[in-house]
Order: C-alpha cells, then structure tokens, then sequence
C-alpha cells in the first residue's frame, strides 16, 4: 500500500508541475503567432533540394512518419 500511495503522490506532483509550465508559455515566449511562410526560392535551391533533399526525406522520414490516408472529419 504504502508503494502504491508514493507511486500515486509521486504521479499527481509531476503531472502538476506539467500542467503549470505549459500555462506558462506564453508568458515566457510570448504570445502564439502561427503564419505561413512563403518565400522566393531560386531554381538552383530548387534543384538542389529535389536532388539531394528529397531523396533522403523521402527514403528515411516519409516512409515511417507520412500520413497514408487523409484525416476524416
């Protein structure tokens, strides 16, 4: 029992502290401003990424961590 209640006392602390440090982040980072991002890109950036990038995102990152089928709403 005694286990049990450390295990538990233990649990609530941390996810307590958790929940306050991510009610912080705004006060620490400042306010959220998600935007798109657009900019000019050269051709020669261009092929470069299609070349050398993509080849590896596509052969490491995408096979695991691409979605397959798009989100049902």
């Amino acid at each position: 029992m005694s286990r049990w209640l450390t295990f538990v006392c233990l649990l609530t602390l941390v996810s307590g502290c958790a929940a306050y440090a991510t009610h912080q982040f705004d006060s620490v980072f400042g306010e959220q401003n998600t935007t798109n991002r657009v900019v000019a890109v050269s051709n020669e950036d261009a092929a470069f990424y299609n070349d050398q990038v993509k080849p590896i995102l596509d052969s490491r990152c995408v096979s695991c961590h691409a979605v397959m089928t798009p989100p049902v709403s």
